[in-house]
């Protein structure tokens, strides 16, 4: 979520201006040193970097893996490369003490990365989730409807709506509205006050709204299928009346026998069907949508846990510039949401077998090529 919502009172640092005035001030002396969060946001980099690269390089390189559905994966690896190269100015931000000595031009592409590209994030996340609801709830529809051209026209709508929205202000802020590195206490911030209203909208439909739809798709999945699942067991048994009832008549009424041939042939009948091979294409469908349901699930518990926090309270702290978070909570919420990045391939790994394998694949192609002949 993006870093300029903050108020200024969280960036408070103690400083030593050397000639410092009100409008010229000269750059401060800083003395670096490691921090908690900089040895986190370095190993949050190096995690994410190889993460989402072994990812991007499983699907583009590997034939099997090929499918309409991986190419939003794509996208999203893709995206996550992208919005780590903020961390490096987050790493030396921490080793200064909070203080911003990159520069404006490097300060006006942060402030691009958390503002836009984050919001490109949140729809790419909601664009998974909705697929994954697709192919659970109308399987038939979804493999017959859902193409690579249809995967790679929705990516491009998710870029270009995020940034129709939300590159028209950092635009103005970055030409009009923002104060210097030096007003702003030397910390990169955006002056979202002189956009009040459209910051505001922007964050319900940017980042507010994918995050609500994300948690509630699992839920809503989940019991959709359990409510299916009760119907067709309330309706199974009235299809097997008329098996039960397939003796002869004259063994079927007026003896007890015939009592116990009934009810013979009722145990045979069950067994055979309980026993009968359940055909690879059922097999493969019920794989799916449980790794559709797994992949829902840590969609919908990522976004909880990770982007709602901050995004809450970043849209709290628009609403009211006097909000005051303790101490360290901001600090909390930045890493939940900064280590989304690197979640993502491993979710995907969890969920998803046929790029697990391919991962194996992998690492087996590359212990040949090493092992002696």
């Amino acid at each position: 979520m993006p870093e300029a919502l903050v108020n200024n009172t969280f960036f408070i640092c103690n400083l030593t201006l050397e000639n410092a005035t009100f409008l010229n001030v000269t750059s401060p002396s800083v003395n670096f040193h490691w921090s908690p969060m900089a040895v986190f946001n370095t190993s949050n980099l190096c995690i994410g970097l190889l993460g989402n690269s072994l990812l991007l390089i499983l699907l583009v390189t590997d034939n099997r893996l090929r499918t309409p559905f991986n190419l939003y994966v794509i996208g999203l690896a893709c995206a996550n490369l992208l919005s780590l190269t903020y961390i490096p100015f987050t790493i030396l931000s921490n080793l200064t003490g909070e203080v911003w000595i990159a520069g404006e031009a490097a300060c006006s592409y942060f402030l691009y990365l958390n503002w836009v590209e984050c919001s490109t994030i949140y729809y790419h996340h909601l664009l998974v989730a909705v697929n994954r609801v697709w192919a659970i709830i109308h399987p038939v529809s979804y493999r017959t409807r859902h193409t690579k051209r249809l995967a790679q026209c929705l990516i491009v709508v998710v870029w270009a709506f995020t940034h129709a929205i939300m590159l028209p202000f950092w635009a103005l802020d970055t030409l009009f509205h923002r104060r210097t590195i030096a007003q702003n206490g030397f910390a990169c911030l955006a002056n979202d006050r002189e956009q009040y209203a459209y910051s505001v909208v922007a964050q319900v439909i940017l980042y507010l709204l994918p995050i609500f739809v994300q948690i509630l798709v699992f839920p809503v999945v989940y019991f959709a299928r359990k409510a299916r699942t009760m119907q067709r067991a309330m309706v199974a048994p009235v299809d097997a009346e008329p098996q039960r009832a397939s003796l002869p008549c004259s063994q079927s009424i007026g003896t007890v026998q015939s009592t116990v041939a009934v009810t013979e042939a009722s145990r045979s009948l069950n067994r055979e069907q309980s026993t009968r091979p359940i055909a690879p294409g059922a097999v493969r469908a019920r794989r799916k949508n449980r790794s559709g349901l797994v992949l829902l699930a840590l969609m919908s518990l990522c976004a909880l846990v990770s982007w709602a926090p901050i995004t809450y309270w970043s849209f709290v702290g628009t609403l009211s510039q006097d909000l005051v978070l303790p101490e360290h909570a901001w600090d909390i919420f930045m890493a939940l949401a900064a280590i989304q990045a690197s979640a993502d391939p491993i979710i995907f790994l969890f969920s998803l077998g046929k790029l697990r394998d391919a991962v194996w694949r992998l690492a087996h192609r590359f212990i040949d090529r090493f092992r002696p002949q």
